[in-house]
């Protein structure tokens, strides 16, 4: 289930952070990316990294970057199923437990989403997260 977890976690752009090294090299550069065109400070990257819950507009705003890099948020602030969907496969590696909780969770926290990207990405962020928590799914790996 941990290998299962990590795509919410990256996903939703809250624990990537705090991986003390992100091993995919493309989420590393979105990452950074992100951090310096959001112009987040060092105070935003550690909330994001304490998977805080009440991250500022700077903080918001990397994670609809990083989710917008990957094709996970669309210009309207809605999540792609699709590919949101597709990692979840992919990662579950036919695991049907796990493919129902992905779909159950994409259900209730995509239902958050705004039209304003940064809102929608920290609205999804916190509903995964607290979705996975009420679930026991590991934040870090």
């Amino acid at each position: 289930m941990n290998r299962f977890a990590s795509v919410f976690v990256i996903v939703a752009a809250l624990a990537a952070l705090s991986q003390a090294d992100v091993n995919d090299p493309r989420l590393k550069a979105s990452l950074e990316k992100c951090i310096g065109s959001e112009k987040a400070s060092p105070a935003d990257v550690e909330a994001l990294k304490a998977h805080s819950s009440d991250l500022s507009r700077e903080a918001q705003c990397v994670m609809a970057c990083v989710m917008k890099e990957f094709k996970l948020l669309g210009d309207d602030g809605k999540i792609n199923r699709d590919v949101y969907m597709a990692e979840a496969e992919e990662m579950a590696k036919g695991d049907a437990g796990a493919i129902k909780q992905a779909t159950e969770m994409y259900d209730i926290c995509s239902a958050k989403t705004v039209a304003d990207n940064c809102e929608s990405a920290n609205n999804f962020g916190q509903c995964i997260k607290n979705e996975m928590i009420a679930r026991n799914i590991p934040l870090d790996m």
